[in-house]
């Protein structure tokens, strides 16, 4: 073989390796587009169905509030909170559904506490109460919870939602304290 033979010899084989690594890049970079744009796909399709339940809870909670009456209670910082459910002087079971507004700050990354209490004081059972809209606002947006307890209680009680407070200062600390009537 000759020098002319041998240096093009070296060229073709240089250029194929280039051209081979050009094709795994440019593959490379298809696929990961493609992967994106699958992942964008997969995530608008979760927003709109996310979209779709809020839509349909919110429809939900102005039903109730067009067909209930709604209570103000003043929280122990001063705090106005409606309650649509549970209603005053209805005899309640289990399970109690609480639905109401109040100020998107008082939860915790769209949920905070709500504890059932009976005439004693002592917690019978405690559930978490989700917001259903913006939780990043100091106005009112509608939450609902369902607390559940297994004895039958009777009597009075006390129905309390609780400002979360993952800070645990007591300065932060705040509350509503509705009267429950058991069956």
């Amino acid at each position: 073989m000759n020098a002319y033979n041998t240096n093009q010899h070296k060229y073709v084989t240089k250029s194929l390796g280039v051209l081979g690594v050009l094709v795994v890049i440019c593959c490379s970079f298809y696929g990961a587009y493609n992967w994106q744009h699958q992942k964008v796909i997969d995530l608008k399709q979760q927003a709109t169905v996310l979209n779709t339940q809020l839509t349909d809870m919110k429809k939900q909670l102005d039903t109730l509030k067009n067909a209930t009456t709604t209570t103000k209670y003043t929280s122990t910082k001063g705090i106005i909170v409606n309650v649509y459910t549970p209603e005053i002087n209805i005899k309640q079971t289990s399970p109690i559904a609480v639905t109401g507004e109040i100020p998107g700050n008082w939860s915790f990354e769209g949920s905070f506490p709500v504890v059932l209490k009976n005439a004693e004081g002592v917690v019978v059972s405690q559930a978490t109460a989700q917001v259903l809209g913006d939780w990043m606002t100091s106005e009112l947006v509608p939450f609902s919870a369902k607390i559940t307890y297994d004895k039958p209680l009777s009597g009075s009680g006390i129905l309390v939602l609780q400002k979360d407070n993952p800070s645990g200062l007591a300065q932060n600390d705040d509350s509503v304290s509705i009267p429950i009537v058991f069956k």
